[in-house]
């Protein structure tokens, strides 16, 4: 029993009969025979007065106190710090310490710009790719990665112009590739064609029957006028001066009367 008492236990283990496994002590060191203490700490990556609590989440190294690098969802080796997933977006190295190059973003920078303008400046975002400055000409899209859509071309993927029917322009420099519609000019088919009268007295033709047009247009709404105003106003005048001559007629006669009287007064004196 004696000897039994005294007996030392092996192999990393401890505890009533060695039954019991020691945890990750540093450098392999033995563990308390006992109760299982690390009496020397822990190996890197494991916490704990048994270590046998690996690192939480976002750390690592001796005592689990260190803190993961910018690791892409936040993880890192629990050893050696490494980012398991890469690097966060924007950023990229073993430690996760520089930002993505110029024409790069997103995870470990793994993603390329889009067409992005070419500038002194950065070109796009290192964590969205969203081109900073516009597109190149003839792209479109928060990154710059779509061509222009049909119909529509240029810096800012502009509306075409009148192309021939059935076709249309070059969605980088806008140009009709069969022409333009009668009527319309230019390398994009924007401009109106100006009027020439190239057999000479056609313009003179046309300017003169325009103007007949006029002429009678305006000849004929006065006209209309006239007979409006005539019938709302002339029955009114009739009636006032048939009035005002019977009243003349009136006076006259009863004027009349008086002679003839006194007339015949004087006679009968």
């Amino acid at each position: 029993m004696g000897g039994k008492c005294l007996q030392t236990c092996t192999n990393g283990t401890y505890g009533v009969g060695c039954k019991s496994t020691c945890g990750h002590c540093v450098r392999g060191t033995a563990c308390d025979v006992r109760i299982g203490v690390c009496e020397h700490g822990c190996e890197i990556g494991w916490t704990g007065a048994f270590c046998t609590q690996e690192c939480a989440s976002g750390k690592y190294g001796l005592a689990c106190l260190s803190t993961c690098p910018e690791c892409y969802h936040g993880n890192c080796d629990k050893v050696t710090g490494r980012c398991q997933d890469g690097c966060a977006p924007g950023l990229h190295g073993d430690r996760c310490l520089n930002e993505c190059v110029n024409t790069h973003f997103g995870i470990n920078c793994s993603g390329a710009c889009g067409h992005c303008k070419l500038t002194s400046d950065r070109i796009c975002d290192i964590i969205s790719g969203e081109c900073l400055h516009g597109c190149k000409t003839g792209y479109n899209g928060r990154r710059c990665d779509e061509v222009c859509p049909t119909g529509f071309y240029g810096d800012g993927c502009m509306k075409c112009g009148v192309c021939v029917s059935g076709t249309v322009c070059d969605p980088f420099t806008g140009r009709c590739p069969r022409g333009c519609v009668e009527g319309f000019i230019g390398d994009t088919c924007h401009e109106t064609k100006p009027f020439v009268d190239e057999d000479g007295p056609q313009l003179k033709i046309f300017l003169g029957l325009m103007l007949t047009m006029v002429a009678v247009i305006m000849s004929s709404v006065t006209f209309c006028l006239v007979l409006i105003w005539r019938r709302e106003h002339l029955p009114d005048m009739t009636s006032d001066d048939a009035k005002e001559q019977v009243e003349d007629k009136t006076q006259q006669n009863g004027c009349l009367l008086v002679d003839v009287e006194t007339t015949t007064d004087l006679d009968e004196m």
